[in-house]
């Protein structure tokens, strides 16, 4: 039995992902290749599922088209060609990436998702000494948050006024 509402959730994290600046994704994968690792879930949390969502209302047609233009941009870059596109997420073509991602989270009327990341390594395989002194394990846990807001307090002759500003806008 598919669990939808975990893999919808982890596909959402995943798009979240695909739609943050550089630096937050090398943030919250650390380790490795980070672009593989962002197409490796997308593939496995949207290609995946996607009849699934689709099926269950979890997704719309237009929805999935949107998404299926971010598969398909990925499926062109496969290759030996694109090894720099796949183990640098600084490559031009993750700045398209992160712009389709967002327009995802728009048409999804989603953009407001943010994620908090926690992270825990284990360097030189202090625990896991059966993989070797060079191993460092680390494990991610991520959850959807909203985008942070900003409160500010202004005064203005002696009337407070609370603005909130949502982070990112």
């Amino acid at each position: 039995m598919i669990k939808l509402d975990h893999t919808f959730n982890e596909f959402l994290k995943t798009l979240i992902s695909m739609s943050l600046p550089a630096s937050r994704q090398n943030e919250l994968y650390g380790l490795g290749m980070i672009g593989d690792e962002l197409a490796i879930d997308f593939g496995d949390y949207y290609q995946e599922f996607k009849n699934h969502y689709l099926e269950h209302e979890l997704l719309t047609k237009t929805e999935v088209i949107k998404l299926d233009q971010i598969s398909q941009f990925l499926h062109e870059r496969s290759g030996e060609k694109f090894i720099d596109f796949w183990s640098s997420v600084e490559h031009p073509d993750w700045a398209k990436v992160r712009i389709m991602a967002q327009e995802c989270l728009q048409v999804m009327k989603k953009e407001d998702l943010d994620l908090s990341i926690i992270h825990n390594k284990e360097e030189k395989g202090k625990k896991w000494k059966f993989f070797g002194p060079e191993i460092v394990v680390q494990n991610i846990k991520t959850e959807i948050t909203k985008k942070n807001i900003i409160k500010l307090l202004w005064t203005f002759q002696g009337i407070t006024t609370l603005i909130l500003l949502a982070k990112g806008h």
